[in-house]
């Protein structure tokens, strides 16, 4: 009987550090979608022209996720923020118990 207990145990944490595991890829995920979408956004200004929240938006949807904000700054920079929806849709999502989306932001701009 204990022997059953500590490998039902066992298999919980397993489980557990697998979904966790899951999140945190999707908070890489997001991470680089944002790079990308900013740095995408500030391209248009290395041939003068202002920079364009439309490329963050779709450079963001081929990386799989969603521009939440895009902002022109005064110095021509952009600060782009990203949510990408987390994979894992076990119970600890259905519960609150981790986010059912994660999010991130980044900043690009054009050296002077």
């Amino acid at each position: 009987m204990l022997v059953v207990a500590c490998c039902a145990v066992l298999a919980l944490a397993l489980a557990v550090v697998l979904v966790l595991t899951e999140v945190v890829a999707d908070l890489h995920r997001a991470r680089s979608a944002a790079d990308l979408a900013a740095l995408a956004s500030v391209a248009p200004a290395l041939g003068g022209a202002p920079p364009d929240c439309r490329i963050a938006g779709r450079v963001a949807s081929l990386n799989g996720a969603r521009v939440t904000t895009c902002t022109v700054l005064a110095d021509g920079s952009v600060l782009v923020g990203v949510e990408v929806p987390v994979r894992s849709r076990g119970p600890l999502t259905a519960n609150g118990l981790l986010p059912a989306t994660v999010s991130a932001r980044a900043r690009g701009g054009v050296m002077s």
